[in-house]
């Protein structure tokens, strides 16, 4: 037994890569958890990984948070993760032709997600390392 904090916090997590002479890395995640929402800035180039955890207080539901997010800052929040041609990269309207389909998918995750195949799944994924 420890006392470590329980990892079982899950839910929707957005992942956004950006490709450039760099490689096509993730360089933000939105974990919208219920638990512990908060996000992820990674740099490849200056190797480091920030999380930042959010305030719901603040920014209400985590999800609509991030989905606001993409939509709105996602150049600044890219050149914080050090992508620094991410206004080159960003097609904003391409962004806006995708998000109704983002959010779908989003929301259809977080309220009719499969929790038990899920954890089934994941429990037979760590038992085979």
């Amino acid at each position: 037994r420890n006392d470590w904090p329980s990892l079982d916090d899950a839910g929707v997590s957005i992942h956004v890569f950006a490709r450039n002479a760099e490689g096509n890395c993730e360089r933000l995640r939105f974990d919208c958890f219920p638990n512990d929402p908060h996000y992820h800035y990674l740099s490849v180039r200056g190797n480091w990984h920030h999380v930042l955890h959010l305030d719901v207080a603040v920014t209400g539901d985590p999800l609509l948070w991030a989905l606001t997010m993409l939509r709105t800052r996602l150049v600044p929040m890219l050149l914080r993760a050090e992508v620094d041609d991410a206004a080159l990269l960003v097609d904003c309207d391409r962004i806006e032709e995708v998000m109704s389909k983002l959010a779908e998918a989003a929301y259809r995750a977080r309220f009719h997600a499969d929790v038990a195949r899920i954890n089934e799944t994941a429990m037979g994924s760590a038992k085979a390392h």
